[in-house]
Formats: structure tokens, sequence, C-alpha cells
């Protein structure tokens, strides 16, 4: 037993005055003998007996209402458990180290608080107990190789941890904590979740949406206690470069290229003036400045003309802000000769907008068919449905334009795509579906990248289908989550072909019924793109509308790149990428931002050469080094990231509430709620009913006694 108040035990002292009372009470009785003394004297006997059990008792309940009500003040805590081990606690921090957990001076931040807090609720648990401290951030990386009784050891890596910049991965968190919990030993076992508990993380689960985790381990038969440790940030107030996107992926010498600049003001205070730089290849180019209202955001495009091949670095950064690892956005743009790319249509070139090829023809090369001097990226050369070797030497994309079937030699293509080519197919019309199905799908052993299930129309009277909203991932897509490049679902599709699911295939694009509008798949080196419905006015009036030529482009861009790595990657990221052959047998480094140099391994898997590249922490370009080629890689802050604004003090309740958690923000109210826990409730208040009961039954003695 251990007491919380323990000098309050002192006024227990108090249970002498009633005993010094009694003895100075007591009175020596002197037997005066008389006659009828025998009449009474078994009346008297009895009498005797019953008054002194009485006295004794009431001396007893005298004695101990001081004795309890000193207890009730030192606050007793049965402490027995720990004494034989029993206290002892599998303990599992889930420590988010997002970067919002670092928002704030370094001496505030709640990562700061996480690392010296945790440390405290460490040292103050029983002997014996295990630990282990799992990132929100990496769920797959743990701070401590296996969970360690050394509580000290725990502690110092605790305070080595490096503050990391990625996403808080709540799901894949919280289902591995589930599975670290499971294999635990039985007994006393806690969660204990370290967030500042963001809104962005933490929103939809307080609204209601599912934590399937969280919900599995109220199942299990020995289920851990959770507990929600909030730290909340010192201020929400925070301005970010959000998005840097670029006008097109590939560029060619002398095309102008834009940036175009999403600023955002997560905070409640208006900024005017505020200074915006362009950056080329870290060279600073213009200074532009702009105003943001509470909660505002605003854009810029800055333009730039290369004049020289190979791949550059584009950056837009703000001044002013105190967290300014999120005031700047990097991306990369690669410069190079005129595009080749050969369009195989049915009909003889026109030029009339009336095939799909004059739309794709007019979309590749806009200022050639308009008569301008200005440079287009690709050169596009136009032939009938024929194809010879002649016809691929020099090209990197070929486009299929509602083509019936290729009425030549198909290997010719297969090997095109298999040694890097790119191929984009639009079917329509007067495409064959049989052939596309039998022959250039071939049951997966094709170019084609999906099964066809069949062509389908909008009914008449009905709504025509359109493009289903939502976020878009694919390299070539990203431009189009931003309505300023044109909207997307203004697009009316009347007829389309019905996709089938492939393995290996992705699909870019869907309809708002589900099925797949614009799919890929990688063939050999190289890629092929599919979509559904017609690249003219046939099915659809997709070509009419303002994202069209932005999109073919893209997803020309996008073909032609004989290399499958992206180049624009996310803190937290740890990507791998596959080499080619000779790529393998290169010798391969990065320079990080800060200027530190890794040297990368590279893993087989399912025939493949994959190049691993460690956890990503720094935002900025970096250099990859392959062999004596340098290639560039922009590694940016998760978007989301920037917004600081904490989940609201009763959503967290009721959140935890819903999932049978406590919530806790400090050691202090942590290590009291572990006590009840582990032990029980305090024993003061039991304890107090007890000397009420007693008090009453002194009463009513008392009385007894006088009566008699």
């Amino acid at each position: 037993m251990s007491f919380l108040n323990a000098i309050l035990l002192s006024g227990g002292a108090a249970l002498l005055l009633p005993l010094i009372l009694y003895l100075l009470n007591l009175r020596r009785i002197t037997p005066q003998p008389w006659a009828a003394m025998h009449l009474l004297q078994a009346a008297l006997a009895k009498r005797r007996r019953n008054l002194r059990i009485e006295q004794w008792l009431l001396l007893l309940i005298r004695l101990l209402i001081p004795l309890l009500l000193a207890l009730c003040l030192a606050r007793p805590v049965m402490t027995a458990m720990r004494v034989f081990g029993g206290g002892k606690s599998s303990l599992l921090v889930l420590l988010d180290d997002s970067y919002s957990m670092q928002a704030g001076d370094a001496a505030s931040s709640p990562s700061q608080r996480a690392k010296q807090e945790l440390s405290r609720i460490l040292q103050s648990l029983p002997k014996g107990s295990e630990v282990q401290v799992m990132r929100g951030s990496a769920p797959d990386q743990t701070l401590l190789n296996a969970p360690t009784a050394a509580l000290d050891i725990a502690a110092q890596a605790l305070q080595s941890h490096p503050s990391t910049h990625g996403p808080l991965r709540l799901q894949d968190a919280l289902s591995a904590a589930a599975s670290w919990i499971e294999k635990s030993p039985p007994g006393n076992r806690e969660l204990l979740v370290v967030s500042d508990f963001s809104k962005r993380d933490w929103g939809n689960a307080a609204q209601g949406a599912g934590l399937p985790a969280l919900q599995s381990l109220s199942k299990m038969p020995q289920g851990p206690q959770l507990t929600f440790y909030d730290l909340r940030p010192p201020q929400a107030e925070n301005l970010a470069v959000v998005a840097a996107e670029t006008s097109a992926q590939i560029a060619a010498v002398g095309q102008p290229i834009g940036l175009r600049v999403r600023v955002v003001n997560h905070g409640q205070r208006a900024w005017q003036d505020l200074p915006i730089s362009f950056e080329v290849d870290g060279k600073r180019l213009r200074t532009s400045r702009l105003s943001l209202a509470a909660q505002g955001e605003a854009v810029l495009t800055f333009t730039h003309q290369f004049d020289a091949i190979g791949k550059h670095a584009l950056s837009a950064r703000i001044e002013g802000d105190s967290f300014a690892l999120d005031n700047a956005r990097h991306g990369i743009v690669e410069v190079r000769k005129p595009l080749e790319v050969l369009l195989l249509e049915d009909e003889k070139p026109r030029g009339s907008l009336e095939a799909a090829g004059d739309f794709l023809s007019l979309a590749l090369s806009p200022h050639q068919s308009a008569g301008s001097d200005l440079k287009d990226l690709m050169q596009v050369t136009r032939n009938e449905n024929r194809l010879r070797q002649d016809d691929l030497k020099g090209r990197e994309v070929v486009i299929l334009a509602d083509v019936e079937r290729l009425r030549s030699n198909l290997s010719l293509l297969e090997k095109f795509v298999t040694e890097g080519g790119g191929l984009l197919v639009f079917v329509g019309p007067k495409a064959d579906l049989t052939w596309y199905q039998r022959d250039f799908y071939n049951r997966g052993k094709g170019l084609f990248p999906s099964p066809v299930l069949g062509l389908r129309r909008a009914a008449n009277g009905l709504q025509p289908a359109r493009i289903a909203k939502g976020l878009l991932s694919h390299p070539a897509m990203l431009y189009f989550n931003d309505t300023r490049a044109g909207r997307l679902q203004d697009a009316e599709f009347q007829s389309w072909w019905e996709l089938g699911p492939a393995e290996g295939t992705r699909t870019l694009l869907s309809l708002d019924s589900g099925t797949p509008l614009i799919v890929e798949r990688q063939v050999g080196r190289g890629r092929v793109i599919a979509v559904a419905s017609s690249a003219g006015t046939a099915w659809n009036n997709a070509a009419l509308q303002p994202f069209f030529v932005p999109l073919t482009q893209r997803l020309v861009s996008h073909l032609s790149s004989s290399s499958m790595v992206r180049d624009n990657l996310t803190v937290g990221e740890s990507p791998r990428f596959e080499l080619t052959s000779e790529e393998a047998a290169l010798t391969h480094q990065l320079v990080l931002p800060s200027g530190q140099r890794v040297d990368l391994g590279i893993e087989s898997e399912n025939q493949r050469r994959l190049l691993v590249i460690p956890t990503l922490q720094e935002p900025g370009v970096m250099q990859w080094n392959c062999g004596n080629e340098l290639r560039l890689l922009a590694c940016n802050l998760d978007p989301q990231e920037a917004d600081f604004t904490p989940l609201a003090t009763a959503d967290l309740e009721a959140l935890a509430k819903r999932h049978s958690a406590r919530v806790v923000n400090s050691p202090e109210s942590w290590q009291q709620l572990d006590r009840g826990r582990r032990h029980g409730s305090e024993l003061w208040k039991p304890l107090l009913a007890i000397l009420l009961l007693l008090l009453f039954a002194e009463v009513l003695l008392q009385q007894r006694i006088t009566r008699g």
C-alpha cells in the first residue's frame, strides 16, 4: 500500500484521544451488600455483560473514526501487485512523428514535448514492464529492435529519434499496433497513441468513419487499455506552397514552360505583399508578391524557356513564414528535342476536323497547325493504316486513332513497344471489337491493356456518362486535380467500350458508372495506354473541351519517357525503381538536398532488378548519380501536412468514448489514470463511506447505552 498524501497519516494519532478519555473516566466500584440483592443478581449479571460489550464496541468505533479520517486524507493506493510483480505492463507507444508535430518553436513543439513527457512516463512504469515505440509515419519501423524492459534504453531511443516530415499513416499504424499487441504477453496491455490529433488525420474518424484496427482491439480476449495522449501545437498558423505544377512534363528547347503555383494560408492572420520567388536549377530568376486573406489561397504562374537539353528543376519559394519546410515546392521538367509521333488512321488525313486523327494532330501540334512561329514539343506524322519498319525509325510514340484493325504485321508494333516505345490507342465507331478482343488483347498476351466486354451507350432520354470525380494520382493526371486545367467532368460520353480488369493494368480515369475510361499497362520496357472512347466527336465531346489539348499532350509525353522512374516524390516514401540490366550494372548514389551522399543498393524481385532508396526525410531537389549520368528527383511534403488545425476537444472526447479510450494531456494525468487502471480506484472513497457508517453507529450505540 502507498499513500498519495502520506504526511496526513500522522492524523491517525488522534485515535489516542478517545482511549485516554476512556481511561480517565474509569471508576472503581465499591460493592454495598443489601438484603434483596440476591433477587437481582441474575438479571444484573446478564446486563453487566451486555453493557461491557457495548462499551468496548463504542470505544472501538471511536478509535476507528480518527484513524479512518486520517487514511481518507492520505489517499491510500493498493500497491501489493507491484511488490509481487503483478503490476508490470506491456506498453506500446504509437508516436505520431509527422511534420505537423514540429509546429511551434523547437522547445515547445509537440514533437519535443512528446520526447520529454514520454521519458517521464517510461520512468514511472513498474519494474519488469516492457515497452516498444512504433512510428506513425512508418509503422513497419520501430525505434527498438524488440520490446525491452530496459526503460532507460527506450527513453534514450526517443531522445535520439530524428524528426520526420512524412504524413501520419493512421490506418496502417493502428493495424500494425493491433498486430503487435496480439503477440504481446497477457496481462496489463496498453496502447498509448501520442499525437497532435490534427483535423486532417483524425477528422474523418471523428465524424464517424471506421477505424477497423481499434474496433478489433476491443474484441481481443485480453484487449489493451487505449489512451489518447493529446499534444496540441501552440499555434495553428502556417503558410505553405501546396502545389507547383508544370504545364508539361517534357518541353522542347525554346518552348515556354509554365509553373502554376498555389499558396495557401492555413491561419487566421492576413498577409500583405508576401514575396514569392521563382527558381530554376537552384538560381532565383524573379520574385513576385501576393496577398493572402485569412484561410485564403492564391495562384500564380511563372513561365520560362530553356535553351539546354536535359532535366531541370523548377521551384517556387515564399519568404516570411516561420515553418520553412513547406515554404517551397519543386518540380522536374525534361527539356529535349522534338518528340516524334506516328499517327495511324484508316482514312487519308483530311485536316478538316472530321476524323479522330484531325483532332489529335491539332492537339499535339497546335502551333504548327495554326502556322505560328512558336515551337511545338511534338512532331506528328500521319499515315494511313499501314506500318513498315521504316515508319518506326526515330519514332517514340505510335497512336491508333479509331483504327478498324491493324492491317500490317502486328509483331512489328509489339517489338516496338517491348523495346521501350509508347502506344496510345483510341477506339471509335470503326474499331472492330472482335479483333481487338481476340488478336489485340489475346487473353492478356497482346498489346491491348484490358479485355473488351462490349459496346455501351447512354440510353435515349438519359444523361450521358461523365468522367468520375476524385483525386488523381497518375503522373499524367496530376495536373487535372486543379480545375483551372479544365473540368474533366464537362465532357459527355454517348458511347464507349466496357473494359474489364486485367493483371498489371492500371486505371487512369473512370466514368461515373465505374467503368474504366483510360487504362495503362507496361509491356516490356514500353507502355500502352488505351482510351475506351473516340478521340473525335463521334462518341463524345471531349475533343471540344479545354482540357483535351493538355490531356492528350500529357498522355503522349508520359508514353515517350523511357524511364519508369517517377521524378516527383513525397517525403515519407521509400521508393523502389525498376532498372534495366544495363542500369543494374552501374553504381548508384543519391545526393540529398542537405548534401549528404547515400550509396544505393539493388534488390532482385521476380526477375526484376530494383533500386532501393531509403525513406525520404528531406524536401528539396535530389541528384541521382546513375553511373556517369546525372538525374534529378524532386521531393516535396504532402500538402495536407501543412494544415496544423487540431481536432476540436469535444470531437476528440467523442472519438475516445466511441472506442472506449481515455484522453490525457500530461504525464501526471496519465499516471493518475494508470494507477486507477492497474490497481483499481483509490481507497479513500470506500473508506469515507465506512467512516460515515461508523459515525452513525456511534450515535446509535451511545443512545442505547444512555437509556440503560
